[in-house]
């Protein structure tokens, strides 16, 4: 009965844009002021539609969680906010349980409890909000494996930002994103978060510490989408596995996230028609096996991302297109690919400075029997010191053409014995500012202006929001960041932790 009720109800939503809950809810109909975990809980199991539970400053010690499953609507949510940010801490073994809710907002409070089950669950609901909060759980080394936030089931359209997670130490996920796994495999939809700040992950393990999952293979292997946006949030150190995010789902966005010093990679390990757009990986520490974006499966597009200094190698590379089962097994009766090779994808307009070498294909092995097939590499600029690119070569219809490669080193770039048009060897003529936090961009009389070869009209901007004005530069920066040129100012930049987290504009 539940199930056909929350589908009803859910179907206005589902039509409103994801990230509706951007807006501040309106003024509390009634406010429930509470000091304790047991007045806390009682608020909760009677709240209504425009109630502002309040939180006093204190300690909230939960060992069963708070479970709600109430329903606010757009013009009378259900807020549980800390009086004053930061200062209500929620300790203890357990946290906030959401089943079958909508419009409920979650903000301000501080989790630092030694849990046994996630921090917040938000199962079958729509529009709840998780927002300015700090996460900062009891973990050891050794613990049992938790996620710390977790959406789950036929949840869809809720946004997690300007929240503070650090220190998870345990495996497990800062933030998993499921959905429907025992009836048909539908993933938790058209999710947000945004604009959070994650910070340490470790100690590194060989599986099971991604920062942040989004579905799993039984989701990724049958196609299921999840449209999630993951844009805008500041990943550091987040060093627990090879993958910092792990993408088992189709049609998600990642984009304008910056990576400093995380050793790992994004990693899109299956599904098709992911974006990874308008990213910056640095590495200003020279940590190692620092990489950059790994693709297997289909119809992807890698562009306008920004990396320099990267270590990376093997599975951790600045670029990796990854070899791997034969995409097309389902045609032929077989099971479908937990590891997909690299099929179609588009990368194009990125920049890479003295990075380790980017790789196209891999060893063969027999995990990984099927090289990429028809993927395109357009219209990059790869800078550095050494050996700049390793192409295998059983790799299946590679479109290479317009990018620019120099390396200032001695000995071979990879890129020798290509045909001409698919790597023009110059020096671009990069500048970085001594501003703090500036990158490396082509000065003014590059080679790389007006260069591009080749139409990629889903292109529309570069790294730093400037528009790509036809023919477009090569590489991720479209224009130099002369302030003569205020006409299009950039609107974008490597984020610092001022500008994520729960005090952040």
């Amino acid at each position: 009965m539940w199930r056909t009720l929350f589908i009803i109800t859910g179907l206005a939503a589902a039509l409103i844009r994801h990230h509706a809950t951007a807006q501040d809810p309106p003024p509390p109909r009634r406010t429930v002021a509470v000091s304790t975990a047991d007045e806390l809980r009682r608020a909760c199991v009677h709240a209504k539609g425009g109630d502002l539970i309040e939180m006093a400053d204190g300690t909230y010690e939960l060992r069963e969680p708070i479970a709600l499953r109430r329903r606010g609507t757009q013009e009378k949510p259900i807020v549980i906010r800390a009086k004053y940010r930061g200062k209500a801490i929620v300790t203890g073994s357990a946290g906030f349980h959401l089943q079958e809710c909508a419009h409920v907002f979650i903000e301000g409070l501080c989790f630092t409890p030694k849990p046994k089950k996630p921090a917040i669950t938000v199962l079958h609901s729509y529009m709840v909000r998780i927002t300015r909060n700090r996460f900062e759980l009891e973990e050891t080394d050794n613990g049992p494996k938790l996620h710390w936030v977790v959406l789950d089931g036929e949840s869809h359209h809720n946004r997690i930002d300007h929240n503070l997670f650090t220190n998870k130490r345990a495996l497990g996920n800062f933030i998993c994103s499921w959905g429907n796994r025992k009836r048909d495999h539908t993933c938790a939809q058209h999710n947000r978060i945004d604009h959070n700040h994650f910070l340490r992950v470790g100690p590194r393990v060989k599986n099971g510490k991604e920062t942040i999952k989004i579905a799993d293979s039984d989701f990724g292997m049958r196609d299921r989408s999840a449209f999630a946006t993951i844009e805008c949030n500041l990943f550091e150190d987040c060093s627990g596995e090879s993958e910092i995010l792990s993408v088992k789902s189709s049609d998600n966005t990642i984009r304008h996230n910056t990576f400093r010093g995380c050793a790992g990679t994004v990693t899109l390990r299956c599904g098709s028609r992911n974006t990874v757009e308008g990213n910056f990986f640095l590495n200003p520490t020279a940590r190692k096996q620092c990489g950059g974006v790994k693709v297997y499966g289909r119809d992807h597009k890698v562009f306008n991302n920004y990396f320099e200094g990267l270590t990376g190698s093997g599975h951790t590379a600045p670029l990796a297109l990854m070899s791997g089962e034969d995409v097309n097994r389902e045609d032929k009766g077989l099971p479908v690919p937990r590891t997909p090779r690299a099929a179609k994808a588009t990368v194009v307009f990125n920049s890479w400075v003295d990075c380790a070498p980017l790789q196209l294909g891999w060893p063969k092995d027999k995990e990984r029997p099927a090289p990429p097939m028809a993927c395109t590499f357009a219209n990059n600029m790869v800078s550095g010191k050494g050996k700049l690119i390793t192409i295998y070569p059983d790799v299946m219809g590679l479109v290479l053409r317009g990018n620019m490669a120099h390396t200032s080193g001695k000995g071979q770039t990879g890129t020798e014995g290509r045909p001409g048009g698919e790597f023009r060897v110059v020096d671009p003529s990069l500048y970085k500012s001594m501003k703090p936090n500036d990158f490396w961009r082509p000065s003014s009389d590059s080679p790389a202006r007006d260069a591009a070869l080749g139409s990629y009209p889903f292109v529309v901007d570069d790294v730093e929001g400037h528009k790509r004005t036809a023919p477009p530069d090569v590489g991720a920066s479209e224009r130099t960041a002369d302030p003569a040129e205020s006409a299009d100012p950039a609107t974008r930049r490597p984020l610092t932790p001022a500008d994520v987290g729960p005090d952040a504009p």
